[in-house]
C-alpha cells in the first residue's frame, strides 16, 4: 500500500510539473551603439586633428563602454602633440555615460578617460560633456553592413586636466571642419 501511495504522489508531482505553463523569454539581442566625432583645424602650417569613437556593447544586463581617442597637432613638420588612448579605454564610471536614442536622433557621451601624450611624455585626464543631435531626418545603413548611422551636430565640451580644452558650443571658424554621427548595430527603433 505504501508503495502505491508513494507512486501515486510521484506521478501526481510529475503531472503537475508537466502541466505547468512554461514561459520562455528570449534574451534581448546583443548590440553595439555609440558616437563618432572628428574635428580638423588647419591654418598657416598649423594642423590639429581630434577623433573620438565611443561605443557601448550591450548584451542583456551586461554593458561595457569603450572610448578610442586620438589627437594630433603639428606645426610645419614638427609634431607638437600626439595623443591617443594606449588601447581601447573603458570608461571608469557607469557604462551608460554613453547613450544613443533608439532612432539615432541623439547621442551623448560623459565620463573620463586617461590619455598619454607621446610628444610631451605625460598623462592627461580627459572629461567628456558631449551631446550630438541629428542633423538629418533619417538614419542610413553604414558601409560593409556595420549597422546604421545618423549624422549629427556636435555640441558640448571636453575638459583636459580640469581645464576647458575643446568647446563645441561655439561656431566653428572657416578653417575648422567637424563631422559627427550616432550609430548602432541594430535597426533603429528596435
Amino acid at each position: 500500500m505504501f508503495k502505491r501511495v508513494t507512486l501515486l504522489i510521484a506521478l501526481s508531482a510529475i503531472f503537475v510539473l508537466l502541466a505547468a505553463p512554461v514561459t520562455v523569454s528570449g534574451a534581448d539581442q546583443a548590440y553595439t551603439e555609440g558616437v563618432y566625432f572628428r574635428q580638423i583645424y588647419s591654418e598657416s602650417g598649423l594642423y590639429e586633428r581630434l577623433e573620438v569613437t565611443a561605443f557601448k556593447q550591450v548584451d542583456g544586463d551586461w554593458r561595457d563602454t569603450t572610448v578610442n581617442f586620438m589627437y594630433r597637432m603639428e606645426s610645419g613638420t614638427q609634431q607638437i602633440h600626439y595623443v591617443f588612448t594606449i588601447s581601447d579605454y573603458e570608461l571608469n564610471e557607469d557604462p551608460d555615460e554613453l547613450e544613443v536614442s533608439d532612432d539615432l536622433g541623439w547621442g551623448g557621451l560623459g565620463g573620463q578617460i586617461l590619455i598619454y601624450d607621446y610628444v610631451g611624455q605625460q598623462y592627461h585626464l580627459v572629461e567628456f560633456h558631449i551631446s550630438m543631435f541629428a542633423s538629418e531626418p533619417a538614419y542610413r545603413p553604414l558601409p560593409r553592413g556595420r549597422g546604421f548611422g545618423r549624422n549629427a551636430y556636435l555640441d558640448g565640451y571636453i575638459l583636459m586636466d580640469g581645464e576647458l580644452w575643446k568647446d563645441f558650443r561655439v561656431p566653428t571658424t572657416p578653417d575648422t571642419t567637424e563631422y559627427a554621427y550616432n550609430f548602432s548595430s541594430q535597426s533603429p527603433g528596435y
